[in-house]
């Protein structure tokens, strides 16, 4: 039996395992055929596999340089880094500049008394608030629980412990942005917490502002977060009582007392870079005189205690650039250059000089990396397609392959092109002294050539290389392009202007306000809803200042504002998906908001117009001001429409760059359904067959040598059974003639 020891022809005196093994042999060259086949297809296979990994080379070089932070680069230069250093991005301009650093910005630290322990009971309670946080202290609260306390309030303080000795401890706190705003410190409802722990002493100095709020129509105490009770309190302005509860009165509220006593104070707002607004009071003149007994005053920011122990002043950073004095927050400045970000590392009498130019050696550097990855793809292709019958003993797994020879002709067409739409004579490889040496099909860099043209025509290299984009017509913003755009020049025609949507109330809101309380509910791109409550004598200015509190509270994108003593309700952005309906408890008069019992609504309106190219017209979609092609040559192509009149709006032409092109072909074939992963899937199917189909003969094979070894044992059986009956025919026999 196959696959078991056992010894042949002890009979026949005949070898047939080795009868069978040759048979066996001559019945394996179809297994054998099919072997070599298969292992062809795992040779081309493992081809396909390496021209994969170089055109993902190639690919990943080609988005770099149709990368404008790679192609647009520029660079910044500090003639002393030890004073600044700097970074530049596209969008900088080339220029010098003289700068005088005067001073660092810093973070304002204070320190308390010192005290024996970290770990005892200090038996002070009460509540103080640090930038307008509540901390509430308990008597059981070690120094170190109310440095937790601190910390966990997310007031914008780090709050640390400085053991000066083994019996010697303080409290540190600093304000975690560096900056001239110190840190806002006031002991809630008379308590005296803040100068028992030596935070603060007895002195105190009056603002003519309150801290800033979140929003003008909650109550103070929820803004603060303050778990005291709170009760009206007389506090006097300049000679003049005004009676405040924290518990009860929003920053309108306020105001709105301050202003009836004859204190003329108004309501500011200020909006961050992340769109986070804020409010405080403003007092027109200041405060010259004030008492608060109850600390009201503190709590809202116009009274400040003295710090006792300030360890580092709270300090803008300082400089002067080309001789202009300028000051900044922090010392890491990216809004005084367009494109530059200044990092001040120290001070200086002397003048630093910051050079922003081209950063060519990035820019080559790409250029250099995509040349390698290109030449070391297509050396291996044309390594494929070589072939020597004098010195190759084989062909190459890929020679002749079709998709192969696809890869590389479109690779070169691109390579060899001129790019078309290109306002620049510069629109080909070889103009800026990349050429093809014919005799290896490589490309060379003529270094002179290139790096003159880096340095005196930067814009031109990265048009040469990106997709760009020019319209005869200010009012039309480029936006983007899909890879279904091709590119071209196109006319716009607009059919209609995008609007946003807006209300405005019926009359001029007399000069002395409202005349009632009233109640206005908004309703939102048709599902958020915003209810913003007016008081009596609300002129238009607070009535506008209330809403847009409110607005900015719940993250809803409404503006209000004063058109000509008329309320206007606008949504902040266009288009048909956006719309704001208000309606109020109260008729519309002068008296009123002037918005009505019955609501008044509006919805916003889309861009709609197309795109043409001589007698053909591509339709398109508005959305907001943007119209993008939605078929043929267009299709993908965004613009932005700035124009309020419909018609004829000039032209766009859209030049795909060298890496523009390239980074489309080879990203489609390298995608997973692309024509890489198609031709591998295909080869692995067919090894697939063919080792299905061997695995198949192979069980047959074995089971035909077992059907022959079957055959030669009974064979041998036969053989034997037949001489045994001849050795005891010739027994007989013998037995005869005894």
């Amino acid at each position: 039996m196959a696959g078991t020891f056992a010894v042949g022809g002890l009979v026949s005196g005949l070898d047939w395992y080795k009868v069978i093994d040759q048979l066996m042999a001559i019945e394996h060259r179809r297994v054998d055929i099919l072997d070599n086949k298969k292992g062809s297809y795992q040779t081309k296979l493992s081809t396909w596999g390496t021209v994969s990994s170089k055109l993902s080379t190639l690919l990943s070089d080609v988005q770099a340089l149709n990368d404008l932070s790679t192609t647009g680069a520029m660079s910044a230069s500090s003639s002393d880094e030890d004073i600044l250093t700097a970074t530049a991005n596209s969008s900088a301009s080339i220029g010098s500049y003289s700068i005088v650093v005067s001073a660092l910005a810093q973070a304002h630290k204070i320190s308390s008394d010192e005290r024996t322990s970290i770990s005892e009971a200090l038996g002070y309670s009460g509540e103080i608030l640090i930038n307008g946080e509540a901390v509430a202290v308990e008597s059981t609260d070690t120094l170190s629980d109310i440095k937790d306390k601190i910390n966990s309030a997310d007031a914008g303080v780090s709050a640390t412990i400085l053991k000066v000795s083994d019996s010697s401890y303080r409290l540190i706190l600093t304000r975690e942005e560096t900056g001239s705003t110190e840190i806002a410190l006031a002991d809630v409802n008379g308590g005296t917490l803040l100068e028992d722990l030596g935070l603060v002493d007895t002195s105190d100095s009056s603002q003519d502002n309150s801290l800033w709020f979140s929003d003008t129509t909650s109550t103070i105490k929820s803004l603060i977060g303050s778990a005291a009770s709170f009760t009206s309190q007389t506090v006097t302005i300049n000679g003049t009582n005004v009676s405040i509860d924290l518990s009860q009165d929003s920053l309108q509220d306020i105001k709105d007392k301050l202003v009836a006593v004859g204190i003329d104070a108004s309501i500011e707002s200020d909006t961050d870079s992340s769109g986070n607004t804020t409010y405080r009071i403003d007092i027109t003149g200041g405060i010259t005189s004030y008492t608060d007994s109850a600390n009201t005053l503190e709590v809202l920011g116009f009274v400040r205690p003295g710090v006792k122990n300030q360890l580092e002043a709270a300090q803008d950073a300082s400089l002067t650039v080309d001789g202009l004095s300028v000051t900044r927050s922090t010392n890491q400045i990216s809004d005084l250059i367009a494109g530059v970000t200044l990092n001040l590392e120290d001070t200086s009498a002397s003048a630093v000089t910051l050079t922003i130019s081209q950063d060519t050696a990035t820019r080559k550097q790409a250029i250099e990396d995509f040349v390698s990855s290109y030449n070391d793809l297509m050396g291996y292709i044309r390594e494929q397609f070589s072939y020597n019958p004098d010195t190759d003993s084989e062909a190459q797994p890929l020679m002749g392959d079709s998709t192969l020879r696809y890869i590389e002709e479109s690779i070169r067409d691109v390579i060899i092109s001129q790019v078309s739409g290109l306002s620049s004579s510069l629109d080909a490889l070889a103009r800026i002294g990349i050429t093809t040496d014919y005799n290896t099909g490589d490309l060379e860099i003529d270094d002179s050539t290139l790096d003159g043209y880096l340095a005196s025509n930067p814009q031109d290299i990265i048009n040469l290389f990106t997709a760009s984009a020019t319209t005869t017509d200010p009012e039309v913003t480029y936006m983007t392009h899909s890879d279904d755009t091709v590119a071209g020049t196109y006319g716009i025609t607009i059919t209609q202007v995008a609007e946003k949507a807006s209300v405005e109330g019926d009359y001029v809101i007399d000069s002395g306000g409202i005349s009632q309380d009233e109640t206005l509910t908004f309703t939102v791109d048709g599902s958020t809803e915003v209810v913003v409550d007016l008081t009596s004598g609300d002129g238009i200015d607070d009535i506008v200042n209330k809403i847009n509190s409110e607005m900015d509270s719940q993250g809803v994108e409404v503006t209000a504002s004063n058109d000509g003593g008329r309320l206007k309700i606008t949504h902040n952005y266009y288009g048909s998906s956006h719309s704001v309906e208000v309606v109020s408890n109260r008729a519309s008069s002068s008296t009123s908001t002037g918005i009505g019992t019955t609501a008044k609504s509006d919805t916003g309106q889309d861009v709609a117009g197309s795109f043409t190219q001589g007698t053909e017209t591509y339709a398109a979609t508005g959305s907001g001001i943007y119209l993008t092609g939605s078929e043929g040559a267009t299709k993908g192509l965004m613009v932005g429409i700035s124009s309020d009149t419909t018609g004829d709006q000039g032209e766009i032409t859209l030049a795909f760059g060298i890496a523009e092109q390239l980074e489309r072909k080879l990203d489609s074939w390298t995608s997973s359904d692309g024509l890489i992963s198609t031709r591998q899937e295909g080869l692995q199917d067919t090894i697939d067959d063919l080792s299905d189909q061997i695995t198949s003969m192979e069980s047959q094979l074995d089971l035909k040598r077992q059907q022959l070894e079957e055959q030669f044992t009974n064979m041998e059986m036969l053989l034997n059974q037949i001489k045994s009956t001849s050795d005891w025919l010739t027994q007989q026999v013998s037995s005869w003639y005894r």
